[in-house]
């Protein structure tokens, strides 16, 4: 996107906010838009290298990933699906995730400096 700088009448490009989804599953990608949100990017995996400050990530990524957004000033949305042991993994439907009360929930995450366990 650009806009005029008025002072200087030239363009200025602008970086949108962008709204990226991590999934492989369409029934997550359907009950996220049935949410109202509706996202620029859609990926089966992601780099770090896609992210950039002020962006929207959505998903069920592990928790260095989410440190690493945090690092970058993006956000991180977990898409929190409270299921039983034997439909982990499994293909779930807009109806299901309803069901079983699927939610998104903002993480941010630091690593803690000691790497010894």
């Amino acid at each position: 996107m650009k806009m005029m700088n008025p002072m200087t009448k030239t363009a200025v490009s602008i970086t949108q906010k962008r709204r990226i989804f991590v999934t492989r599953h369409a029934g997550a990608i359907a009950w996220l838009q049935e949410q109202g949100i509706a996202p620029c990017v859609i990926k089966s995996h992601i780099e770090l290298g896609d992210i950039r400050a002020g962006d929207s990530v959505y998903g069920v990524l592990p928790i260095h990933w989410i440190a690493e957004i945090s690092l970058l000033d993006a956000e991180y949305f977990h898409l929190v699906i409270p299921v039983t042991s034997d439909l982990r993994g499994k293909e779930l439907t807009v109806a299901q995730l309803n069901q079983y009360g699927a939610y998104l929930q903002r993480y941010t995450a630091r690593a803690a400096e000691d790497h010894d366990a």
